[in-house]
């Protein structure tokens, strides 16, 4: 796979990367091979590393070799603190120019992971401490991006005091955000609906997180995804595992 963009921004402003495991070269060959750590290779070549770190393996019998291989890292690393990874994709996009989606593109990445990362920047400072030291996820943060800094600051308590999921703080997020929807009352608007198409409706809004309403006539009709934000616009596109590339 393509390196990640955090693993290549991490090596080259931090220097070493994981050490590399290679083969000395054969009676027909005169270069190393790789036994474990390609990926972390296409790292450091993306970095421009001048130097990586390299141990050789010798006198290693067949089945340990393939279990070297076996264990070796194929994928980008998930950050460890997501605000300094926030941070350094927001500097990336200032010193290059690129936009999201090139950047995605020429990386092992979405354009929409990028986005909930560098919108981790807008929450309070003490939401993004507790992210920092792994109290509140990626997906916590991403919930309360949207709400105003004193909602998030009740939120992420409140989630660190009760142990919630990200599931349980976007439904509170999304209770707490303003309503640009305002509905019929509940009794009235229930009424005029099939009970079978009210209890879809509810069942589908506690699957995507936001309002639903279906609307039909027949055998045709809409479903309409109320969003309050791009945030919850992309929580959604997610929710439906959709890419745009």
């Amino acid at each position: 796979p393509r390196p990640g963009l955090l693993d290549v921004l991490a090596a080259r402003d931090d220097g070493p990367i994981p050490t590399i495991v290679v083969e000395p070269p054969g009676p027909e060959d005169d270069r190393y091979s790789i036994v474990s750590g390609e990926y972390w290779w296409r790292v450091a070549q993306a970095a421009q590393l001048a130097t990586v770190n390299v141990a050789i393996a010798l006198g290693l019998d067949a089945i340990t070799l393939e279990r070297l291989r076996l264990d070796d890292p194929h994928r980008p690393t998930t950050p460890r603190d997501p605000i300094a990874a926030a941070e350094r994709i927001a500097d990336y996009v200032d010193e290059t120019g690129l936009s999201l989606t090139d950047i995605a593109s020429e990386f092992s990445t979405s354009r929409t992971a990028l986005s909930h990362l560098l919108r981790l920047r807008s929450l309070h400072p003490d939401v993004q401490a507790a992210l920092s030291r792994g109290a509140l996820s990626i997906g916590h943060g991403r919930a309360l991006a949207a709400l105003p800094s004193a909602q998030q600051t009740r939120l992420a308590a409140r989630a660190q005091a009760e142990r919630l999921s990200v599931r349980a703080i976007e439904r509170l997020a999304q209770r707490s955000a303003p309503d640009e929807h305002p509905a019929k009352t509940g009794s009235v608007a229930e009424a005029e609906k099939d009970p079978d198409i009210v209890v879809l409706e509810r069942q589908l809004a506690e699957h995507l997180g936001v309002p639903v309403d279906i609307h039909h006539r027949g055998a045709e009709g809409s479903l309409v995804l109320h969003f309050s934000n791009l945030d919850v616009f992309e929580t959604i596109l997610e929710r439906l595992q959709y890419s745009n590339h």
